[in-house]
């Protein structure tokens, strides 16, 4: 096989593993946002810490918020949900971000497929 059609191809086959490893990742985040509390299911974001932050702020004693599900929930402390929210949050970053710069680093396909 010509030499500069090997190259191609596995150049080819490195950027697919690489489009692979990111949507994995990215999966991963999206179920590590995810927060269980009061029997529901909330996806900590920016957006929904900012809202409850705000409500703690002006001191109200619950508060009615969607679920994943856009059911409502009557949270009766917004408090420990704001803490709940910000360390789910902050751990899928975390994670995000480990994994991001393993992925960056890794310039061959078997770096990527083993790069947890």
């Amino acid at each position: 096989m010509d030499i500069k059609l090997e190259k191609a191809l596995d150049f080819s086959n490195f950027r697919q593993t690489l489009f692979n490893q990111q949507q994995t990742l990215k999966a991963k985040v999206i179920n590590e946002l995810l927060l269980t509390y009061q029997d529901s299911i909330f996806k900590a974001t920016p957006e929904l810490i900012g809202l409850v932050k705000t409500i703690v702020d002006f001191n109200y004693p619950t508060v009615i918020i969607d679920d994943i599900n856009e059911n409502p929930v009557n949270i009766k402390s917004p408090k420990e949900f704001l803490e709940n929210l910000i360390a789910t949050y902050s751990k899928a970053k975390n994670s995000h971000y480990i994994g991001y710069a393993k992925i960056k680093k890794a310039r061959s396909v078997k770096k990527l497929v083993n790069f947890e």
